[in-house]
């Protein structure tokens, strides 16, 4: 019963994390201005691109860029670990 508790607990606190977070980025939007601005969509880029892997080496220490390669590269070195 106290592990359900616990659980029921910190999914609580994700979800008024989260509230927190989307409530700072809707003060940060309109002290900004206007929706589409040009500090709307450079936020939205500069947000892709920080999350987006450009590039990655391989095994041998190979660097490989691109979307395709990278993409092709994790999916071969994720076969080859997990069969």
């Amino acid at each position: 019963m106290q592990e359900k508790e616990l659980i029921n607990d910190y999914t609580l606190s994700l979800q008024a994390e989260e509230d927190l977070f989307r409530s700072k980025s809707r003060i940060q939007w309109r002290k900004a201005g206007d929706r589409n601005s040009s500090n709307f969509f450079k936020a939205i880029n500069g947000r892709r691109n920080t999350s987006k892997i450009h590039a990655i080496t391989d095994d041998d220490g190979t660097l490989i860029e691109g979307d395709l390669p990278v993409k092709n590269e994790a999916i071969r070195h994720f076969h080859n670990i997990l069969g």
